[in-house]
């Protein structure tokens, strides 16, 4: 679609991927993981190859009944925000990681899904409700500190999401 707008002339300098997640909606195994974060990947390259910027934008990851949230939940929410991250760090054309906002005290996440789903969901987002970094906000952190590269090898994460390894795997 994009590249027929182009060739019809329209002006497009970028496409933006609105990135809201839940638990249930992003693979549970690591291997369907790094298949999806390598079809996410090979999507941004052929839009770089049309020399377009990718954004994106309105990043959560919600939480079902947010009142029971696990350490498992919580990691598995962070992995999210750490995997897509990586995922746009990898591409030259990735200029825009943006949140829903940064804060679950003003979330549009709770409301949404008990008016249209009559579900609970919440705790999206990277500071919690007293405005206290959760784990997103640190796997969010560590990976730009670390330059894309978080589990020390000293290759860049993007060549092993493309050869179908765990970046984040423990060093044994």
């Amino acid at each position: 679609m994009v590249l027929s707008f182009l060739n019809e002339g329209v002006p497009i300098h970028g496409v933006g991927f609105q990135m809201h997640w839940s638990l249930n909606w992003y693979p549970e195994k690591r291997t369907d993981q790094l298949g999806f974060m390598w079809e996410f990947l090979t999507n941004m390259v052929r839009l770089s190859e049309l020399g377009l910027e990718v954004h994106f934008t309105e990043m959560d990851v919600a939480i079902k009944d947010p009142e029971n949230i696990n350490v498992t939940k919580r990691v598995r929410q962070a992995n999210i925000y750490r995997d897509m991250l990586q995922v746009g760090l990898c591409a030259e054309n990735f200029t825009v990681f943006g949140l829903w906002g940064f804060t679950d005290k003003h979330s549009w996440i709770p409301w949404f899904f008990s008016t249209m789903y009559d579900e609970e969901y919440g705790a999206a987002l990277i500071f919690d409700e007293n405005y206290d970094p959760k784990l997103p906000y640190y796997a969010i952190r560590d990976l730009l500190e670390n330059s894309g590269d978080s589990d020390g090898d000293g290759l860049p994460n993007c060549l092993e999401i493309l050869r179908g390894t765990d970046p984040f795997a423990e060093n044994t």
